[in-house]
């Protein structure tokens, strides 16, 4: 995890091996672009995104049953 330095001394695949978490927003795009260059590294969603969801989804099911009525 970085702690407000970054450490510049390493090469990009020795930067990749030592990438051991990543936040994302819920794209797919994202999650295939950290599997290819840090298959090992953690994937978690950030914040915002997991609010953004959490507020969407009482609005996509009042949607869903309105168009059945």
């Amino acid at each position: 995890m970085l702690t407000g330095r970054v450490d510049h001394s390493c090469d990009g695949q020795e930067w990749e091996r030592r990438v051991s978490r990543v936040a994302i927003d819920t794209c797919v795009i994202f999650k295939a672009a950290v599997r290819a260059g840090s298959p090992h590294a953690l994937l978690v969603v950030d914040h915002f995104h997991v609010v953004q969801l959490t507020d969407a989804a009482p609005t996509e099911v009042r949607r869903r049953v309105s168009v059945q009525v």
